[in-house]
């Protein structure tokens, strides 16, 4: 999660827009929580009418009004769900267009020893977790945002009209987030693990797609098809762990949601059965359960997505490595000089112009030598073929 709020802290101009998709979740999630309210009077009238204690006339009364009332909030739902859609889709077109265009202004910056001493593949993996930051943002105006808003409605709601079953849903809210907490801890160096190897998987092919006449000069397809190899199959060992945890991490939250389904209902039945809860209390208890599980689930989600953003290499801190560099160097000093004196200005620009492409020119022959010193040896070590 830290990395997201770096993410969003460095684009701080679309804050209050985040905000106004708060309030139009707000509102999404009190319309949410009201139908169910609507549906109990609606059956409540129902029984009534069955049971002798309104007239039809009254019932049909109430039963129009509340019917009308439905109409109106379903309207309403329908607007602000096309509204927050639209507020979420230009946030993220424009929030990852501009963190795209900060990103790479940063990465001109670098030094070149961060490029000298980083695969090629580790650098395109981090800048793509751009993609992956703004879509977790997205997803939370999205949706997540209004579900959370909604189940806290909702456990209100539960706790008012049949306090057991709030107090339960209660505990299972907290349990399936402690639960995702712990699984975000225990999986974050597996989830580590197996992105660093995407990366280093991504750089190998870059680096024998970038030098092939020189791999095949030497013959060393062999040798790069075993680091690959040995790469992948690390990776697969990996990432089979990490599947595991998150297997046992779904069964134990299934077993913790059906004891709480199973514990409401049957305590909202005894209530019923004593005559603490009418039938349309029951449609009301039962409903908003149901909605609880449903809007837990992608909260859920949301929190292991930003665990594995966490826990991936992400592209946020290519924004301050820059920053850490000129701290720990002279090169601080010609920083801050350039930047208070504009005829400087434009001389340093073309002096970081200048060593950028040295530093390109540089890195890529060391990474070349280098390359064909490994592709030398693997031949060497190559027994030979006999007539």
């Amino acid at each position: 999660m830290s990395n997201i709020w770096r993410a969003i802290r460095f684009i701080p101009e679309y804050r209050g827009r985040i905000a106004g998709i708060f309030l139009v979740g707000a509102v999404l999630a009190a319309i949410g929580t009201a139908i169910p309210y609507l549906f109990k009077h609606l059956v409540d009238v129902i029984a009534g009418l069955l049971a002798g204690r309104i007239t039809h006339a009254d019932a049909a009364a109430r039963a129009l009004l509340l019917v009308a009332i439905f109409v109106g909030l379903r309207l309403l739902l329908v607007v602000f769900a096309a509204l927050q859609d639209k507020q979420s889709d230009d946030l993220w077109l424009e929030t990852v267009s501009t963190f795209r265009q900060r990103v790479f202004d940063n990465m001109t910056r670098l030094s070149m020893d961060y490029f000298e001493h980083t695969r090629t593949g580790e650098i395109l993996d981090r800048f793509g977790t751009i993609t992956q930051i703004t879509m977790w943002l997205f997803s939370l105006t999205e949706g997540v945002l209004a579900n959370a808003i909604q189940l806290l409605f909702i456990l209100v709601a539960l706790t008012v009209k049949a306090p057991l079953a709030g107090l339960m849903m209660i505990a299972v809210v907290i349990a399936n987030l402690l639960v995702s907490r712990h699984t975000i801890k225990t999986t974050a160096p597996y989830r580590r693990g197996w992105q660093k190897l995407a990366g280093r998987m991504t750089g190998l092919l870059g680096e024998m797609v970038a030098n092939i006449s020189t791999v095949r000069s030497f013959g060393g397809e062999a040798a790069m098809k075993q680091r690959y190899d040995d790469t992948q199959a690390e990776w697969k060992i990996t990432r089979g762990t990490l599947h595991q945890l998150e297997w046992r991490t779904n069964f134990t939250l299934s077993l913790i949601n059906g004891a709480g389904v199973c514990v409401v209902v049957a305590t909202t039945a005894m209530g019923a059965l004593r005559g603490g809860l009418s039938a349309g209390d029951m449609l009301f208890i039962l409903t908003l359960t149901n909605i609880v599980f449903s809007t837990i689930a992608p909260i859920a989600r949301q929190f292991n997505q930003g665990g594995t953003s966490r826990a991936r290499p992400s592209a946020s801190s290519l924004c301050w490595k820059w920053r850490r560099k000129l701290r720990t160097r002279r090169m601080r000093s010609i920083w801050r000089t350039s930047l208070r004196s504009p005829s400087m200005r434009s001389g340093s620009a073309i002096r970081e112009r200048r060593a950028g492409r040295c530093a390109e020119s540089v890195s890529t022959w060391r990474r070349a030598s280098r390359l064909r010193s490994s592709v030398a040896a693997a031949a060497a070590n190559r027994p030979s073929s006999s007539c």
